[in-house]
């Protein structure tokens, strides 16, 4: 049997500009969950970045943003894998806050019982990625910029050697 392989979904430029809902399949059913604010978006980060400090990989050395957006895959293999509460906590945190005027939002949590009855531990990995693909958008943005430092002229590169020299000041 083949295992499947989990991959962070790309949201579409049009979802993007339209803040489409995330459609999250669990347990036979579609729930519609808003893209989060940046307000509530940082409190669900700061959640994630809770239960990666707990996940201790085996030589997993990150000392710059490219190494970072190397790992990603490694790590989500290992929240996958070691972490399935902690993964099914994430899906159920990601639920927008209040509005800016003290106001409950429009959309209330997921039906925790409901779902954790009926729904696969599949069908959890994937709308935890599915969430992750509208949270972390920056991920992307810094796979670009990578990319651009390899693809400018060497007299537009920044560093050690490049730019005027001191003389030329």
């Amino acid at each position: 049997m083949e295992e499947r392989q989990f991959s962070i979904p790309r949201r579409s430029e049009e979802d993007k500009i339209l803040r489409a809902p995330l459609v999250l399949k669990l347990g036979g059913k579609e729930y519609l969950r808003p893209v989060l604010c940046i307000r509530d978006a940082r409190v669900w980060r700061a959640k994630l970045q809770g239960a990666f400090k707990e996940l201790e990989i085996a030589g997993l050395e990150v000392t710059d943003v490219g190494q970072l957006i190397e790992a990603i895959p490694k790590i989500l293999d290992q929240v996958l894998v070691k972490m399935p509460e902690k993964v099914v906590d994430l899906v159920f945190a990601y639920t927008p806050g209040p509005k800016a005027d003290g106001t409950p939002p429009e959309v209330g949590p997921l039906p925790r019982e409901e779902i954790e009855a009926t729904a696969s531990d599949e069908e959890m990995a994937q709308a935890f990625l599915d969430i992750l693909g509208a949270a972390l958008p920056f991920r992307r943005a810094l796979q670009a910029f990578r990319g651009l430092g390899q693809t400018l002229p060497a007299a537009m590169k920044i560093g050690p050697g490049s730019g005027p020299s001191p003389s030329s000041c």
